[in-house]
């Protein structure tokens, strides 16, 4: 798809905002809702829309950035006839960013991926074991973050929804933490979610949008 890879990372080419290219070394400021699309040219395309994805801008701009890491997350929201609750995972202590924080499951996109909803799914076997069907996904958000001077990610959030018949118990006790990745995971309800506070801070933002606007 036309993206540059560079040890072993995937970087998109290009940012569009309705149809104007953005340049990686500046912050987003205007965009408070969007639609997302991944064009065959490696171009990630926002779009205004009253309906569309939240978007979430960066905190800083990214000063040395010259590439766009693409990175896909999921919000998987279980429901049964008494309640509903999330997916969520504690990031492996071993890892070199962010370890030990609460997040969910993700990682970044690879050219072998059909579509972003690939991606999701991919991640989502490799992390706790499940995937779902990519009917029930949509995006609901994209984060914009700027981890160091050098760096931008671009991060894609895909919401998948799953009516389950078994308990909550039960079916946590069907998933399967990736070693080295995943040290557990934790199926919350919304609740428990807002009062968590060890959140990575892309989640956090996305949750305090979702749950406390």
């Amino acid at each position: 798809m036309g993206l540059l890879k560079m040890a072993n990372r995937f970087f998109l080419k290009g940012l569009k905002i309705d149809g104007q290219e953005v340049s990686t070394n500046e912050r987003i400021t205007h965009l408070d809702k969007c639609e997302v699309s991944f064009g065959e040219d490696g171009v990630l395309e926002l779009t205004s829309s009253e309906d569309g994805a939240i978007f979430l801008k960066a905190n800083k701009e990214p000063t040395d950035a010259t590439n766009i890491a693409l990175a896909v997350i999921s919000l998987v929201q279980l429901v049964r006839r008494d309640g509903e609750k999330y997916v969520i995972i504690k990031r492996s202590e071993t890892l070199s960013t962010f370890p030990g924080l609460l997040s969910l499951p993700g990682g970044l996109y690879e050219e072998s991926d059909k579509d972003l909803h690939t991606t999701a799914r991919r991640e989502l076997s490799e992390e706790i074991g499940q995937n779902w069907d990519e009917k029930t996904s949509y995006v609901i958000a994209v984060i914009d973050s700027v981890p160091s001077s050098s760096r931008r990610t671009i991060t894609v959030v895909v919401m998948f929804w799953c009516y389950i018949s078994e308990s909550f118990e039960e079916f946590r006790s069907s998933l399967t933490s990736q070693e080295g990745e995943v040290d557990d995971i934790l199926i919350l309800d919304k609740n428990e979610i807002i009062n968590a506070n060890s959140f990575t801070p892309g989640v956090a933002a996305l949750f305090s949008n979702l749950f406390r606007a």
